[in-house]
């Protein structure tokens, strides 16, 4: 549920994962083990992941709503124009960690091939409770 990267969101519930993540952040702890890259000294990357969740479960909800395709979506939606990944050096963690703790064999660079899953993710699972 919290990594050092961007998440896997095929099995997931987009709309609740946010919500999730604001749960664990309300429990007292000095550090977090999360499930891939480093631990966290504090509530920040935690945080960012949320915002990243929130803000591109929300776009594609637009999107798909506007009758937007997936394939329109991934155009349409770049690691540039998502303001949380823009926000207090979040991309640059997040592309730090896939380089260091996974293995890259894509065509464009791993946080873009990330990108893309998680928006055809979002848009498949959009609706499950």
């Amino acid at each position: 549920m919290i990594g050092g990267f961007l998440p896997n969101i095929n099995d997931g519930y987009p709309k609740a994962w946010s919500t999730t993540i604001d749960s664990v952040g309300r429990l007292p702890f000095d550090r977090l083990i999360p499930g891939h890259g480093p631990v966290h000294s504090d509530h920040a990357r935690m945080v960012q992941l949320r915002n990243y969740i929130s803000e591109l479960t929300e776009r594609v909800e637009q999107g798909k709503k506007a009758g937007k395709s997936v394939a329109e979506l991934q155009k349409g939606l770049t690691v540039s124009s998502l303001k949380s990944l823009q926000a207090n050096g979040y991309r640059g963690y997040v592309e730090d960690n896939l380089k260091n703790f996974t293995v890259y064999l894509g065509q464009k660079t791993p946080i873009e091939d990330r990108l893309t899953g998680n928006i055809e993710a979002i848009y498949k699972n959009l609706d499950r409770v």
